[in-house]
């Protein structure tokens, strides 16, 4: 075909294109041009894109460009310098499309270049040295500075008030458990019962070693207050009193000063989880239970005797001994069990049950 008939080939072909198509054609065909100056880009984009160009040159895909119709026999006498910029310009609808050349390419890199490195350009914001700059007149005042008129001894953190603490406990002072309670459980109510194993033996002839339950001045015990040893037997009053701590029958909040075990006593460390002290009390029982029937206490009509197994049934002592005796073997505490067991022989021998039974 002629150069006339591609002319008109060509001008037939874009001429009943859309004309959203024939944009989408240009803008593809501008990639390699240089865009506007973008604000936020930085001040040396344009010059290193510029540079990397020039070092890696390639060839890029051919370019449309686009003439005037009107004005083509004026146009292709004019220098080529004049043909690039009149390139360079928006497109119009009524422009056709011309395949550029490679030595117009050339011509169009060497000229991007010359402009990019001539032409000034105006430095866009920069955003890290307003926000790094220490000039305090371009600077707004900032709400978290400290204010200079402000006092010095002004707390840094919200004050609340604390409640004004005890002082030192002296364990020798005759309110120290209520001290104690009123220091660290202030909250809680307070149950001296729960802390008398704590308080000091009182001083012998005071008010509170009167008030003792086992006090030889009292005209009158309790069955349930009395006290046994670990052969048994019963420990008067006076006789408690008088018994060394290093004895180990002080071990308990009632009375601390009087030495000995009550029955109730004896039947709480019967369901202890301690095996230790299910054997103690095990074996001392048994044989308060001997005794018992051998008529150390007194007969069967007598009131301590009758007291005394009372007390035992009342601390269910049969069942607990029973329970710990039948327990299988290889399973439980093998010493408990065996005095357990004893104490049971011990209560048989002594024959209370059969008094008991009897009525003598």
């Amino acid at each position: 075909m002629s150069p006339e008939e591609i002319e008109a080939a060509q001008k037939e072909l874009f001429g009943g294109l859309d004309p959203s198509v024939l944009q989408m054609l240009l803008k593809r065909a501008n990639l390699d041009e240089p865009t506007k100056d973008n604000p936020l880009d930085s001040p040396n984009t344009s010059s290193q894109d510029a540079a990397t160009t020039d070092a890696n040159p390639t060839q890029a895909a051919p370019e449309i460009r686009i003439e005037d119709t009107s004005t083509q026999n004026d146009t292709s006498n004019e220098k080529p310098k004049h043909q690039s910029q009149a390139e360079s310009t928006a497109p119009d609808t009524s422009k056709r499309v011309r395949w550029a050349s490679v030595a117009d390419e050339e011509e169009e890199e060497a000229g991007t270049t010359t402009t990019a490195t001539s032409k000034t350009k105006p430095s866009p914001p920069s955003f890290s040295s307003t926000t790094t700059t220490n000039d305090p007149a371009s600077n707004p005042p900032s709400t978290d500075s400290p204010d200079p008129n402000a006092s010095d001894s002004a707390p840094s953190k919200p004050h609340w008030p604390q409640p004004q603490q005890p002082g030192d406990i002296d364990p020798q002072d005759p309110d120290f458990l209520q001290k104690l309670h009123e220091k660290y459980f202030p909250q809680l109510p307070a149950d001296p019962s729960k802390l008398a194993w704590m308080a000091p033996v009182p001083t012998p002839n005071s008010a509170a070693d009167y008030d003792s339950p086992y006090h030889p001045a009292q005209d009158s015990l309790a069955i349930s207050q009395l006290r046994f040893d670990f052969r048994g037997a019963l420990l008067p009053p006076r006789i408690a009193r008088a018994v060394p701590v290093s004895k180990g029958l002080h071990h308990h909040g009632e009375a601390p000063e009087a030495a000995g075990y009550t029955i109730a006593e004896l039947a709480r460390l019967c369901r202890s989880s301690v095996a230790g002290q299910r054997c103690v009390a095990y074996q001392t029982l048994g044989r308060v239970l001997y005794r018992l029937g051998r008529g150390e206490f007194g007969s069967v009509s007598d009131v301590v005797p009758r007291g005394i197994w009372e007390a035992a049934e009342a601390g269910a002592v049969m069942r607990s001994l029973y329970e710990e005796a039948g327990m299988e073997e290889g399973r439980g505490h093998r010493s408990a069990r065996a005095f357990a067991v004893e104490a049971i022989w011990l209560f048989e021998k002594g024959g209370w049950r059969e008094k008991m039974r009897r009525g003598k």
